[in-house]
């Protein structure tokens, strides 16, 4: 899981899956179905909070035989274009990508609000 320039997601694979996209008020889940983490540092969730980006915060959930990308918003409005690209040896890379614009307002959170949101899951900033 890494993030590129700020406007891409991506999430390597070892093949192609078939990916289900759901989406709620300030989040977007991919369901990438019967993939898995292969190491445990995957499983760290990638916070955004202090780039100008629409996403706070990106992680990977095991969930079954299928594994979640959890994509949270800074807001409801935002959209999303998705790929599945070939990569060397039969890998995969799967991106999301956003479009350009202002995030950030007020310079984004204090350090003492991305504390707390790194240490609780549920948080919002």
């Amino acid at each position: 899981l890494a993030e590129s320039g700020c406007r891409t997601l991506l999430v390597d694979l070892s093949q192609a899956v078939p990916v289900e996209e759901r989406k709620t008020d300030g989040t977007l889940t991919y369901v990438l179905k019967g993939a898995g983490i292969q190491h445990r540092n995957n499983a760290n969730a990638l916070y955004t909070v202090h780039f100008n980006t629409p996403v706070w915060r990106a992680r990977l959930v095991p969930q079954g035989k299928d594994l979640l990308f959890v994509v949270e918003m800074r807001d409801k409005t935002s959209a999303a274009q998705t790929q599945m690209n070939p990569a060397a040896q039969g890998a995969t890379r799967f991106t999301v990508d956003f479009p350009k614009g202002e995030f950030l307002q007020g310079g984004g959170p204090t350090d003492d609000v991305v504390q707390k949101m790194m240490t609780d899951k549920d948080a919002k900033p």
